[in-house]
């Protein structure tokens, strides 16, 4: 098969590989589709803890395939079945996993631990406990967005959003659309989109921002200061992981709001946040790590979103080269590769 290998600090290369032989409790996949996420760059670009991973790996866990083969053990799928898959599966016999923190578990498997795996390729192997079969009628390009999409709700699961509320996501890239979209379906009032990037926050208004805003020509504080009486809003979703974002989050949020960090930052970045600020204003500031507990109902909520406007690239495995130049200059929403 061909999959894309990395094999180190900015060293992609296209290569053959063997199609992956699976154990009793595991299946095979074709994959149809598999997005690039910003975390994929940061382990390209050498941006996680040092030792994290280690190449060569077959990187990408936002996917979508037909199953082909079937470990002995497995009986509740198909050969022939269109599915997803979660990336990460706890051992369910951990402290965390005993707790229902399965994104912590200390004993995990991930695609991107395993050099079988990785969605960069034709053929990946994944555990079966893993899988969600998709429902009837649902394309294998929308299954692939399944992913991100339950990053957003696990992300309103911890903000705690309720009826009304006023929030503002800062990022107009996949997961800032999807936060936007998942926010309003748990009822959230006012909603105010920031991205650099016209095109995305044209993208915001068709899903229902209320007001976008553009922060390389407008003053974002002053926009959200006078569309919530000079209060602030509820909820910030921080959605990029980048020192502006996180530095425009507090100075929006009204007394007693909430900061939620969705966007994954590089290991080397710091952010300087003042503690009595926190203190004096009631601020929560709340992390969000995987979607634990979250694809079915994702999957459930698929056909109350749109996911047409987000798939806005489609690149095959040979051109990853092009792919990654998209991503990196920001000028789509979701880079997909069919293999």
């Amino acid at each position: 098969m061909k999959a894309i290998v990395w094999r180190g600090k900015n060293d992609l290369r296209y290569e053959d590989k063997e199609i992956p032989q699976i154990g009793d409790d595991e299946v095979l996949l074709k994959v149809a589709y598999a997005g690039i996420c910003g975390s994929d760059l940061h382990i390209i670009e050498g941006k996680l803890p040092e030792g994290m991973l280690s190449p060569p790996l077959v990187l990408g866990h936002e996917f979508s395939g037909t199953i082909t083969k079937l470990g002995k053990k497995v009986t509740e799928y198909k050969e022939g079945q269109n599915v997803t898959a979660h990336p990460w599966v706890g051992c369910g016999e951990c402290y965390f996993c005993k707790r229902a923190q399965e994104n912590f578990c200390q004993n995990p498997f991930c695609v991107l631990f395993d050099e079988r795996s990785g969605a960069f390729a034709e053929y990946l192997v994944i555990k079966a406990k893993q899988v969600y079969a998709l429902p009837e009628g649902m394309s294998l390009k929308t299954a692939a967005l399944i992913e991100p999409m339950s990053i957003a709700v696990h992300a309103m699961d911890l903000a705690n959003i309720k009826t009304g509320y006023s929030v503002a996501v800062l990022g107009g890239g996949i997961i800032g659309l999807a936060c936007l979209q998942v926010a309003l379906r748990v009822g959230a009032g006012l909603m105010i989109l920031s991205d650099p990037v016209d095109s995305r926050l044209e993208i915001g208004k068709k899903l229902g921002a209320d007001i976008v805003v553009n922060p390389a020509k407008q003053n974002l504080k002053e926009v959200v200061m006078e569309a919530t009486n000079g209060l602030g809003v509820d909820t910030v979703l921080e959605a990029v992981g980048v020192q502006a974002t996180l530095d425009a989050a507090i100075p929006i949020t009204k007394n007693a709001g909430t900061v939620m960090v969705v966007g994954v930052a590089p290991q080397d970045m710091k952010w300087t946040v003042n503690p009595q600020e926190i203190n004096m204003r009631e601020l929560c500031i709340q992390g969000t790590m995987w979607s634990p507990y979250s694809f079915i109902r994702t999957i459930g909520l698929m056909n109350k979103l749109e996911t047409d406007l987000l798939a806005t690239h489609v690149f095959p495995l040979s051109e990853f080269e092009k792919a990654l130049e998209v991503q990196r200059n920001r000028e789509g929403i979701k880079i997909l590769f069919k293999p």
